[in-house]
C-alpha cells in the first residue's frame, strides 16, 4: 500500500514538498517515488525481494524515507533500528530481525541506487510490510509485526470519532468513501464534564464535521459567553460554558479551584474560546488563557497565527500577548521561516496591517529556528512569553 501510494501522490502532486530535513533541504514527492526506485532497483539486484527483510539502523531523514519506500517497492519487511540505542541493544534487535539486508549509513542508501528498472509494485494485501520494535518496558524489545488495509474486510467498521485536532473535508469523504464507514463523527469534551460535551449527527455533511465540534449533546447546555457569562449572539467568540448531568460537582478537596470553575448557576467555565453558529455547532479557537487584550479588544492567537500562517515566507508561527504602555498588551508573533526564504519583520508586520483588523496586528515579530514543543507537538505558550520579556 505505501509503494502504490507514494507513486500516486507523485503523480497527484509532484513537485510540492513531501517532507523537509533537520538542515532545511526539501523533497518533493516527485524526487522521492524517482529516488526510491533507483534504490530499489539496486535492492533488486542484490535479490532483496518478497518477503525479504530490511533493516533501517539510519537517522530519521531523507535517506530513511527513501529506503522505507524502496523497500516497500520490492515487497521486503522494514525494521527500524535506533540509531541512539547503545551496540548492544543494537545487536540484539539485529540478531531478532534477521535483515537480508542492513543499512546503518545514509551513504549506503545513496549507494544501492542504480538506473536500471524497478520491479513491479507488490500487492500489499495481508502480507507484513514492517517490523515495530516496542521499547522495552514489559522486558527485551518486541517486534510487531504490521501489515496495511488492502484486502481487508473493513465492514464490521461502524463508527469513527474525530477530536484534538482539525481534519480536512477530505478526510471525512474518504473515511466514508475508502474505508465504508457509515458514520463519522467530531466531538469535543473535557474531564471536567465527564469527557463529552458536544458531537456532530450521523447525518450532518462533510464540512460540518470537519470544521466545527458538533452541538450539545441531548440533556447538556451549551453557551458562548463574555467574561461576565451573558451570552453571546451566534457568531460572536467567547468562553465556552457548559451546564447539564455530566459538569462534576466540583475539584477534590479544592473549593477555591472548583469555584473558580463551576460558577452559582452551575456553568463549567472551560477556559476555551470558541464561537457557535445559529444551529448550534460550535467551534473551537483558543484557550482563553493565551487571550490577550488589545487597547479593549480580545485578540485570539490561534485566530491570529491562522491569519499568518498565510504569508509565503513564513512556515510556523506562534503568537503571545507582551506589556505595552499605550495598549496594555500587543501581540509578539514568533516565527519559523518556510523552506528557503528570510522573513522581514517589518514586512510581515506591514503585511499583517493589510490582512487583518488593526489590534490583531503583531507589533514585534521574532525569526526562530524553532518552536518549543511539547512531547504531544503543541507550542509551549508560556516559554515563549519568558522569551519575549527578555
Amino acid at each position: 500500500m505505501l509503494a502504490h501510494t507514494v507513486r500516486e501522490a507523485a503523480a497527484r502532486f509532484g513537485e510540492a514538498v513531501a517532507f523537509v530535513d533537520p538542515d532545511g533541504s526539501a523533497t518533493t514527492y516527485r524526487q522521492l517515488d524517482q529516488r526510491s526506485d533507483a534504490v530499489a532497483a539496486g535492492m533488486a539486484t542484490r535479490g532483496i525481494g518478497v518477503g525479504d527483510r530490511v533493516a533501517l539502523q539510519l537517522p530519521s531523514d531523507t535517506d530513511y524515507v527513501v529506503a522505507y519506500v524502496a523497500a516497500a517497492k520490492v515487497g521486503a519487511v522494514t525494521a527500524g533500528i535506533n540509531p541512539r540505542l547503545a551496540p548492544p541493544e543494537q545487536q540484539a534487535l539485529v540478531d531478532l530481525a534477521e535483515p537480508a539486508l542492513l543499512l546503518t549509513d545514509p551513504g549506503e542508501v545513496a549507494g544501492l541506487a542504480t538506473e536500471g528498472e524497478p520491479p513491479p509494485l507488490p500487492d500489499d494485501s495481508d502480507r507484513p510490510v514492517a517490523i515495530v520494535f516496542t521499547s522495552g518496558t514489559t522486558g527485551l524489545p518486541k517486534g510487531a509485526v504490521f501489515t496495511d488495509r488492502a484486502g481487508h474486510d473493513l465492514s464490521s467498521l461502524r463508527l469513527a470519532v474525530t477530536g484534538a485536532a482539525a481534519i480536512p473535508v477530505s478526510l471525512v469523504e474518504q473515511m466514508w468513501r475508502d474505508l465504508g464507514i457509515e458514520t463519522v463523527l467530531t466531538a469535543y469534551g473535557l474531564t471536567e464534564a465527564t469527557g463529552f460535551v458536544t458531537s456532530c449527527r450521523a447525518d450532518d455533511d462533510a464540512e460540518t464535521i470537519a470544521t466545527t465540534s458538533g452541538r450539545a449533546i441531548p440533556d447538556v447546555e451549551v453557551r458562548i459567553a463574555d467574561d461576565d457569562g451573558t451570552a453571546l449572539a451566534p457568531g460572536e467568540p467567547g468562553e465556552i460554558l457548559v451546564r447539564g448531568y455530566n459538569v462534576m460537582p466540583g475539584y477534590f478537596e479544592e473549593p477555591e479551584r472548583t469555584a473558580e470553575t463551576v460558577d452559582p448557576d452551575g456553568w463549567l467555565h472551560t477556559g476555551d474560546i470558541g464561537w457557535m453558529d445559529e444551529r448550534g455547532y460550535i467551534r473551537i479557537t483558543d484557550r482563553k488563557k493565551d487571550m490577550y487584550i488589545v487597547g479593549g479588544f480580545n485578540a485570539y492567537p490561534a485566530e491570529i497565527e491562522n491569519l499568518l500562517s498565510r504569508h509565503p515566507d513564513i512556515g510556523q508561527v506562534a503568537v503571545v500577548g507582551v506589556p505595552d504602555e499605550r495598549l496594555g498588551e500587543v501581540g509578539m508573533a514568533f516565527v519559523v521561516p518556510a523552506v528557503g526564504c528570510t522573513p522581514d519583520p517589518d514586512e510581515i508586520v506591514a503585511w499583517s496591517r493589510e490582512q487583518m483588523a488593526n489590534y490583531k496586528v503583531p507589533r514585534h515579530v521574532r525569526i526562530v529556528d524553532a518552536l518549543p514543543l511539547n512531547p504531544a507537538g503543541k507550542v509551549l505558550k508560556y516559554q515563549l512569553r519568558e522569551e519575549a520579556r527578555r
